[in-house]
Formats: structure tokens, C-alpha cells, sequence
């Protein structure tokens, strides 16, 4: 490792220097700056850099660094061929200031633009580009953390002091024009503040075809509200009851979250000291106030059954959708990136194994701060604690009033009213409720369990009452922690005064994880909605507006421990539960298939942790056939969102506990799912290696669907590589077996594989006859998704045969029915074929608006096989409708997409491809054509699409924009 060690310092901004130091020569200086900003680097590579049309590279370096030597001792630190910087710097303050939201020690530091009128008379154009591009990129991030304080600053109310920092960022030196959100958010506070650069912004914007219209009034209301952000905008849990107390928790936290070296705090506590209350209040406090412009969003764990969910589980929350082979943890740090948010990890105890990935998201996510409750420590460098204890309780000798300001005596009050509208605390009940509250150190979970029973007995008797369970859970139980054996004799007290029944549903209840509604409920414990109601009256459950009822997770843990003191019973419950959501999984997925799949796949993805131990129960039992139909029914929607790791895994499991030698036919059909879903997942050869087995064993047992299946799926494997002809022998083999047995469908189903490989192979007839013959198989069976499939696999071919009037019929009546149905990735399909029909009759405005659609309809659904095409449709628009150079950056970035999933272009896309691309080309230079192309494939998904729909400059206006790559993962 190479450290600074000199105390000279070397100056950057404004002008080029050493302090103190008399040291001049201009080459020398700039290598130390070099190696300040971009850290330790080769000699090689500084040797070129530096001194490319010298003779001899090494030697140039050589005396160069004999100079250095000479003039400032330690300038340079060696260590093998590593050249590294060895003093202090202005830009390395800078930019740690920015990376610390030190935003007046940027002010204080920026005192001009990198490298202000340096010129080497020999520089390479390399090292020329360097500095003039370093010099946009730092004037560029000392706007935005000039504009970020403005903002922040606006929130309070203090617009004038936020105008003056607003000015001074539009004035940074060095910097590039203004990007016309930049020019949103400068214009927002000058007229705010009513800074007379308000009109000069105005009219820059103007030239950006961008209008600003706000009034003092109006501008001033924008900082009352959260700004809006990249993400879907989910709205925090609302809390289900009022926040009582915690006034020097929140501000302590207020603090450390708005410090400049904190980005990660834990709220530690015992379970029911309210971590997650406390977590939520100041998780509304923050976006009221806020404090963190791309947002405030709640993560709970405590489904969570390892500490690989964890990125998922966040992203989530973010609202980004999982699809293809894409790593999450690599989307998250992809789509997090710069944005200034605050992540709240809830319940993070029995996933302390993941904090090292916690760790890394904070180094990659340099903005992205982070609120963690759990009940331990997460033991990484970054973490600040906030020990939580229980609320405060009032001493013996105090008055009424003194009393009721109590946090604890205002909860217990509170929760007490809830119970009984009625209920007032009078003097003779205080010693009382101060007794209660003192028993359970405050804890509010305890205080609320409690307060509920107010409704059956007077709080003296309860006092008394629960004093008793004390002393008994203290003989009994000394292995308790003292917190816990607060809260858990309040709850033996609660399970005490429970009915018989009560107590039976309230441990069978146990069995599920995450929560759970009515009908599950009912089927599995056969529970009643007044046993329900009463247990939530008891505030043992609670319910949300859409009857979806939980528990605190300590609750559960109490229940749980009750359920499995009669092992009869614990095995009895899990098997009807593991039973229960089998078969609602297989009728959730057949309804799916047809209506409203998206609401389906919600509310599976809603139950995944009762699905995971209910797959966990089957393993555990040895119940392989239970398990394979788990994946089976699953399938469907593990491919639509995206769940291929877990999916993947799971058929492994099962398959791998299943005796082959049995051959049963769910053993065989999971080979074919596990073969789609590493198909998906652009694992191809092992794909095919899965459905060769799956044919072989079907053969083996004259399984002929099974045959026809398999056959047909490894035509769809050899097609996506491209070798059309090995995958035509597969479809035909099934086309013979198909028509040979009484099953419409599958023979349906062969004839659209085959249609599909006659498409691509440019056999336009033989595929419009196959996919004739589909159609009038299917419309008699009455599938909906199954005819507009073949609808649109029937315009496609009409439009490649120009019978366009005739394609234009198929897609609106497929359009219809995906519409119908709510299928968004077909109508997805149907749209861009549209435009594919459009632009062949030289419609390329109306072509432009269906690959919009598209395109549109896509980023909901996250198929980049699909989004590529889009983006291709879109830029041959783009090269016909004189834009070649956006047409060439969308191809560009359309290419890296195609690349990331393996699939080759069919061939009936190719020659109107290389046709618009010749087009383009024609109209361009061929390195500004190039330029274009590559600055496509380096922009991520999110600007690409935006450039691609129109929300963002032009390709021209973003010409010298810096793009992160583009997401691929």
C-alpha cells in the first residue's frame, strides 16, 4: 500500500502550485496531479501516458521523477512498478467534502476550476482529454452538491441563504452547460428566492425547448413535498397506531443521519422495545422534512429466511422488478448508484452473516445511507448504535398531571382507551398503571398487551394479577433474559386469560410466517373471523384494510413455542399448511393463466414466506412428489418475476432427492421446467442436456405428450442459438407424434414451434399454413392467451409477405385479447410488431409511437430480450426520420442487451436491420456514426430508454454526458 506522508500541499483549483514550495516545472506537477486523482498506478502506463512521441518513455519518467525527488522530498511514493502520490491535496479535500455532504467546506475549497488555464505545449491528446474532461466532471459534482445544499436548505424555509448557494452553483467554473433538470431544480430556488438569474436560467432553459413557468408562491410550495425520484414511489408503511414518546430517540437520530460521516446506524434493542415504531416515525420525519431527495424506503427482514434475499428484499421495496440471470445484488448497486436515499432494514438479527454485503453496498452506494433495527449488533466498521431501552416511567411520588406526561403512562392510557372508549386514568388507578409499566421496563409491546385487558378488569386487579405472573415466571424461568422475562409473563398473562379456543388458534396460527388471510387461516387451523377479531380486540394479531392479519415477530416466537410443546400438533399443522398452499398455488397459477395474471402473481408473491416453509415442510417429510409439484405450479411465476436462482434451486433440490429409477411423471416434467428455466436464464447447453434427458425418459415410458413436449422445447433452445435447421428437425418429429394422438392443443402447440421456425427461416407461406392451422384448433378450445399468441404470430407473417392489411387485422385482435386479459409482456410484443408493420409501409412517425408503447410497456416487466428490439425498431424510426445519430446510439445499446441474453437476431429481422443501418450510416461520418454506437452500449438502461421515449435530451445535447455501462449484470 502506498500512503501520503509529506505535509506539502499541492494546489488544483484555480491554478496549478505546491504549497509551500517553490517547485515549477509544469509536467512533473501535472503527473503528481494525475496520480492524486486517479491513485497509484504503473510506471508503464504513466511512462506512455506522459511521454508517448518520446524516444524512450522510461527514461523521460525516469528524470522526471528524479525532479520531483529533488525538488519535494516524498512528492512520490514507489513501491515495486507502482508509482503512487505522496502529499495532500486540494481536490482530494474537495471531493471527500462532496462524498461527506460537506457542502461549506466545498464552497470554501472551490476556489476555481481544475487546472484553470494549464497547457503543456507536448501533451498527448490523451492526457489533454484527461485534464479537460476531470475539469468538467469536478465543476460538475461541486454543482450538484452546491444544488443539493440550495435544496436542502430551501426545506427549511430559508430561501434566501438557499438562493445564494442555488447562484453559486449556476456559476461554478468549469462546468458544462446545465443539464435541463439541473435548470429545473437552479430555477425552482431562484424563483423562490427571487433571485434575478431566474430570468437568465428561463431563457436557457428556452433554448432546451424547455419552459419554466412558476411563481414565487408556487416554487416555494415545491420544497414542501418530496421530490420525485427514479423509483417507483411506494408509500411508507403507515403506522397502525399513534407514536407516543421518543422525543430524544428521534432527534439523536435526526442527528446522526444528517451528520457528514454516518452512513449506517443500528437501532438496538430487545424484541417489543419498539425498534420498528421508532424506525418508522423517523423514517416519516425524514421524508416530510426532505432530507433525502431520492427517498425514504422501508425493508422488512423479517421474512427473510437467508441473508442472500436481502438485496432482492430492497429492490422490492425500490420497486425494481428481478428478470432474466441479472445478479441483484449487482442491480441494486446498479440502480442505487449516486442517489442521495435512506434505506431502513428492519429487523436485521438473524441475518448478521449478511452485514459484509451491507458493507459493500455503503462503499459502492457513496450517497445511500442506511437504518438498521435488530436486537444484535451488526459488528461491521461503518456501523453507529443507538441503544433503545424502554420507555420512561414516572416515579412513585409524583402528581396526576406529572404522570399523565409520562411516555409510558401515555401509551398505557392511550392503549387502555382502544380497548375501552370509556377509560380515563383517575388518581386512584395511577400507582396502578405505574406499576404496570414499571413491570415490563417500559417496554411498549408490553404496555400495549397490557392495556388491552382493561376492557375485562379493573386495573388494580390487573396490577395484581400480573405482579403474581411475575414471581411465577421468576422461579421458573431464570434462563430468561430480564426484558424478555418482562414481556414473556405478559404474555403467559394473556395466554392465561385467553379462552381454551383462543388458545388453540393462537398457537395454531403459529404455523404461518409473514402473515396470512382469513381463507388460509380458516382452512389450515379452522379458526373463526370472531376468534380473529377477539384476538386482535387482545392485540395478539393485527389486521390490515385488507384483512391481511400478522403479529410482532416476539409474539410469533411466543406463539410458535406453544404450538411446539405438542409435537402431535406442531407436525399436524404443518402438514395441513404445507398441504393448503400446494393446492392454492396450482388454483392461484391456473387462474392465472387466463385473467389477470399480474394481481395473481402479486398475491403469490405476497405468501412467498408461507411458500418457502411449506417447500421446507415437504423436504423435511422426504415428500419428493410434493416437492416437484411445488416447482412445477411455481414455474410460471418464478419465470415472470424473475425468482430464477430460488427456482432453479428448488428443482435441484427436489430432483436430486427424487429416485430417477421411480420415473415419475412429475420427475419428468420437472426436468423440463428446470431445462425453461435455465433456458431463460441463457444457459443453453445445459438447457438441452436437461430436455435430451427429459425426452429420453419420456420415450423410455411412452409418455408421448411428454415426448412431443420435450421435442418441442428443444427446437425453442436450438432456434434462440440460431441453428434453425437442427431445431426444424425437432418441430417436425413433433408435428408427426402430434397429429397421430386425440390432443388438440398440444398438436396446437407443435404447429405454432413450427410456424415460428418457418417465420424465422424466411418460409413465409409454410408458416402463414401453420399458423392457420393453429388457430383453428385453438379458437374451439377458447384460451384466450393461446389465440391471441397465434394472432400475432399470424400478423407477423402477413407483414413479412406485405399483406398488410391482413397483419394489421390479426394484431388489433391480439392487442385485444392481451388487453383483455392483462398479459403485459405479449401486448408488449403485439405493439412493437405493430410498429415492425408500420415502418414496413413506410409509416415511421406511427411506427415511432407503437415501439414507444412497447418500449413503455417493457420497462414494467423487465424483458430485455424484448426491450432490445424495441430500442431497434426505434432507431431505425430515428435513422428514417433524420436522427442518425440517435438511431445509432440506441442500436448500440440495443446490441449489449441482445449480447446479455445469448439470443441471436432471427433471420426475418436481419434484413431490414443492416438496411436502416446502412441508412443511418449513409448520413453520418463513419467515426461520429462509431461514437454514437459506443456511447449507446456505455449508457445505462434506465437514460437509454429515457433518450429512447423522449424524456431526455437529444443524443446531440448529450453529447459530452458521462454514462455508468449499461446494467446488463
Amino acid at each position: 500500500m502506498l500512503y501520503a506522508v509529506n505535509m506539502v500541499r499541492l494546489k488544483t483549483l484555480g491554478d496549478l502550485r505546491l504549497i509551500p514550495n517553490t517547485f515549477q516545472r509544469p509536467k512533473p506537477l501535472l503527473l503528481l496531479v494525475y496520480l492524486a486523482l486517479e491513485g497509484a498506478k504503473d510506471r508503464r502506463h504513466i511512462a506512455e501516458l506522459f511521454w508517448s512521441d518520446a524516444a524512450n518513455p522510461a527514461s523521460s519518467l525516469r528524470v522526471a521523477l528524479t525532479q520531483l525527488r529533488q525538488g519535494v522530498e516524498n512528492a512520490v511514493l514507489e513501491d515495486g512498478q507502482k508509482l503512487g502520490f505522496g502529499l495532500t491535496s486540494d481536490v482530494q479535500e474537495l471531493l471527500e467534502s462532496i462524498r461527506n455532504r460537506d457542502f461549506q467546506n466545498v464552497s470554501t475549497l472551490y476556489s476555481g476550476a481544475f487546472l484553470e488555464g494549464f497547457v503543456l505545449p507536448d501533451w498527448s491528446s490523451e492526457l489533454e482529454e484527461w485534464v479537460y474532461a476531470t475539469r468538467e466532471s469536478i465543476a460538475a459534482q461541486v454543482r450538484g452538491a452546491l444544488l443539493r445544499e440550495a435544496e436542502k436548505i430551501a426545506t427549511t424555509g430559508d430561501f434566501e441563504s438557499a438562493t445564494a448557494r442555488a447562484e453559486a452553483a449556476y456559476k461554478v467554473q468549469g462546468a458544462k452547460v446545465a443539464e435541463t433538470e439541473e435548470l429545473e431544480r437552479l430555477y425552482a430556488i431562484l424563483m423562490a428566492g427571487d433571485s434575478i438569474l431566474a430570468t437568465e436560467v428561463r431563457a436557457e432553459a428556452k433554448e432546451f425547448s424547455l419552459e419554466l413557468k412558476l411563481t414565487q408562491s408556487e416554487a416555494r410550495a415545491r420544497f414542501m413535498v418530496k421530490n420525485a425520484n427514479n423509483f417507483v414511489i411506494r408509500p411508507l408503511p403507515s403506522a397502525k397506531t399513534s407514536f407516543v414518546g421518543r422525543d430524544p430517540e428521534l432527534i439523536e437520530l435526526a442527528n446522526l443521519l444528517g451528520g457528514t460521516d454516518v452512513r449506517l446506524v443500528t437501532i438496538l434493542g430487545a424484541g417489543g422495545v419498539g425498534k420498528t415504531r421508532l424506525a418508522l416515525q423517523l423514517a416519516h420525519d425524514q421524508l416530510t422534512e426532505n432530507q433525502f431527495e431520492n427517498g425514504v424506503y422501508f425493508v422488512p427482514l423479517e421474512t427473510l429466511t437467508s441473508s442472500t434475499q436481502i438485496p432482492r428484499a430492497i429492490l422490492d421495496a425500490l420497486g425494481v422488478s428481478v428478470s432474466g440471470n441479472a445478479n441483484p445484488l449487482e442491480l441494486l448497486q446498479t440502480s442505487i448508484s449516486q442517489h442521495r436515499m435512506l434505506l431502513i432494514l428492519d429487523n436485521f438479527e438473524h441475518l448478521t452473516d449478511g452485514a459484509l454485503l451491507i458493507s459493500k453496498l455503503l462503499e459502492r452506494c457513496p450517497n445511500l445511507v442506511m437504518l438498521v433495527t435488530s436486537r444484535e449488533r451488526l459488528n461491521i466498521e461503518e456501523e453507529f448504535v443507538l441503544p433503545l431501552l424502554g420507555l420512561r416511567v414516572s416515579s412513585d411520588q409524583v402528581n396526576l398531571a406529572d404522570a399523565e406526561a409520562s411516555d409510558a403512562v401515555r401509551l398505557f392510557v392511550q392503549r387502555a382507551k382502544r380497548a375501552r372508549i370509556d377509560f380515563d386514568l383517575t388518581k386512584a388507578d395511577l400507582p396502578n398503571v405505574l406499576e404496570i409499566c414499571r413491570l415490563v421496563d417500559g417496554m411498549p409491546l408490553g404496555i400495549e398487551l397490557a392495556a388491552a385487558w382493561v376492557k375485562v378488569m379493573p386495573v388494580a386487579q390487573l396490577a395484581k394479577e400480573l405482579t403474581q405472573n411475575f414471581d411465577l415466571l421468576e422461579t421458573n424461568s431464570r434462563n430468561i433474559t430480564e426484558r424478555h422475562r418482562s414481556l414473556k409473563a405478559v404474555f403467559e398473562y394473556s395466554w392465561n386469560l385467553l379462552s381454551v379456543k383462543e388458545q388453540l388458534f393462537l398457537a395454531r396460527l403459529a404455523v404461518f410466517q409473514g402473515g396470512f388471510d382469513h381463507k388460509a387461516a380458516s382452512a389450515v387451523t379452522g379458526v373463526t373471523i370472531a376468534v380473529l377479531a377477539s384476538l386482535v380486540d387482545k392485540s395478539l394479531l393485527r389486521v390490515n384494510a385488507e384483512g391481511r392479519y400478522d403479529r410482532h415477530a416476539l409474539l410469533y416466537q411466543y406463539a410458535h413455542q406453544k404450538l411446539e410443546e405438542t409435537d402431535v400438533e406442531f407436525q399436524n399443522m404443518r402438514q395441513e399448511h404445507a398441504a393448503y398452499f400446494l393446492a392454492w398455488l396450482e388454483d392461484a397459477i391456473a387462474q392465472s393463466r387466463e385473467a389477470d395474471q399480474q394481481r395473481w402473481f402479486a398475491r403469490i408473491e405476497t405468501d412467498i414466506p408461507n411458500l418457502r416453509i411449506a417447500f421446507q415442510h415437504f423436504e423435511t417429510q422426504l415428500d419428493t412428489k410434493s416437492m416437484l409439484l411445488f416447482c412445477i405450479a411455481l414455474v410460471t411465476f418464478w419465470l415472470a418475476r424473475g425468482y430464477y436462482g430460488e427456482g432453479r434451486l428448488w428443482f435441484q433440490q427436489a430432483l436430486a432427492m427424487t429416485d430417477a429409477s421411480q420415473i415419475e411423471p412429475e420427475f419428468r416434467v420437472s426436468l423440463g421446467n428446470l431445462a425453461m428455466i435455465e433456458r431463460f436464464r441463457g444457459e443453453f447447453e445445459t438447457s438441452k442436456r436437461l430436455y435430451k434427458r427429459s425426452l429420453k425418459l419420456s420415450r423410455d415410458n411412452a409418455d408421448v405428450p411428454r415426448v412431443i413436449n420435450a421435442l418441442n422445447n428443444l427446437a425453442l433452445v436450438y432456434r434462440a442459438q440460431g441453428e434453425l435447421r437442427i431445431a426444424l428437425t425437432y418441430a417436425k418429429e413433433a408435428i408427426l407424434l402430434a397429429r397421430k394422438i386425440e390432443k388438440p392443443d398440444l398438436f396446437a402447440n407443435s404447429l405454432e414451434r413450427l410456424g415460428l421456425l418457418h417465420l424465422d427461416l424466411g418460409e413465409y407461406t409454410a408458416a402463414r399454413s401453420n399458423f392457420d392451422e393453429c388457430l383453428n384448433l385453438r379458437r374451439p378450445i377458447g384460451v384466450k392467451r393461446d389465440i391471441a399468441n397465434v394472432l400475432n404470430a399470424l400478423g407477423e407473417t402477413a407483414s413479412c409477405q406485405q399483406d398488410f392489411e391482413a397483419a394489421n387485422a390479426f394484431f388489433f385482435e391480439a392487442r385485444a385479447l392481451f388487453t383483455e386479459i392483462g398479459d403485459k409482456p405479449n401486448l408488449a410484443y403485439v405493439l412493437h410488431n405493430l410498429g415492425d408493420l408500420h415502418q414496413r409501409r413506410s409509416e415511421y412517425e406511427t411506427a415511432k409511437v407503437s415501439y414507444q408503447e412497447s418500449l413503455a410497456v417493457l420497462m414494467t416487466t423487465k424483458d430485455r430480450f424484448a426491450i432490445s428490439f424495441s430500442l431497434q425498431g426505434l432507431a431505425a424510426s430515428a435513422a428514417v426520420l433524420s436522427d442518425p445519430k440517435l438511431g445509432a446510439c440506441l442500436w448500440g445499446a440495443a446490441q449489449v442487451l441482445r449480447e446479455s441474453t445469448g439470443v441471436k437476431m432471427p433471420f426475418n429481422l436481419q434484413v431490414d436491420y443492416e438496411k436502416h443501418i446502412k441508412l443511418a450510416q449513409s448520413q453520418l461520418e463513419p467515426e461520429v456514426f462509431q461514437a454514437a454506437w459506443d456511447k449507446g452500449r456505455n449508457m445505462t438502461l434506465e437514460v437509454v430508454v429515457a433518450l429512447a421515449l423522449g424524456e431526455t435530451p437529444t443524443i446531440g445535447e448529450l453529447e459530452h454526458s458521462a454514462f455508468r455501462s449499461l446494467d446488463v449484470a
